[in-house]
């Protein structure tokens, strides 16, 4: 039962992370295209 949840708890934490992850690189093309106007 323990090892269930922290499992789920781990996958929990990776699909944040790739969220955030995301959210950088757009963040990143966005400033890109700002600088090439």
């Amino acid at each position: 039962m323990e090892a269930k949840n922290f499992e789920k708890t781990i996958e929990v934490i990776q699909k944040t992370d790739k969220d955030a992850q995301v959210r950088i690189d757009g963040s990143m093309l966005y400033l890109q295209e700002e600088n090439h106007r």
